[in-house]
């Protein structure tokens, strides 16, 4: 239930803080960074469910308020020290290698935060992903962050590019 509660808290702060501000932009590859060419897929990570958690943003109706959306493959995931004031919990951050970018000042690599709880108990780096976020860049549930396809890149695509 804590975990829950954090995650509605730090998604109501990202839509307070700003979700949307930034102009829109029409979505423009980058080039790419040298990287594996297999991806790495982890069974219901990023997960999509919402069920578990009460989200203070709907997907796919606010998905074009995010500051930033990308598709991009996690290259890297550096935990912290546990943080008695969040129950234990650590924060991570993850470092992604940028495929598209769809919205928002993002290069060649973008770091997130999230919290470990967030992430399976498996490895993510090699994860190929869909995320969208507020400035802050953290790690959104609810849908916002999702396993990577071609049919839901193309989706993002189209959405972002009729904003």
């Amino acid at each position: 239930m804590r975990r829950a509660t954090l995650l509605v808290m730090a998604l109501a702060v990202l839509q307070l803080t700003g979700c949307g501000a930034a102009p829109a932009a029409k979505p423009t590859s980058v080039d790419p960074v040298p990287g594996p060419s297999a991806e790495k897929v982890v069974a219901g990570w990023p997960s999509v469910d919402t069920a578990a958690v009460t989200c203070v943003v709907t997907y796919p109706d606010d998905l074009t308020e995010s500051s930033v959306a990308f598709d991009g493959t996690v290259v890297g995931v550096q935990a912290g020290e546990p943080q008695p004031d969040a129950g234990g919990d650590r924060p991570v951050r993850l470092e992604l290698r940028v495929n598209q970018r769809f919205k928002g000042a993002v290069g060649a690599a973008v770091v997130m935060k999230t919290w470990d709880f967030m992430l399976p108990g498996e490895d993510v780096t090699g994860v190929r992903v869909l995320a969208a976020a507020g400035e802050s860049l953290d790690l959104m549930g609810c849908g916002f962050t999702r396993p990577y396809s071609p049919e839901e890149a193309a989706v993002w695509a189209e959405a972002f590019a009729a904003n």
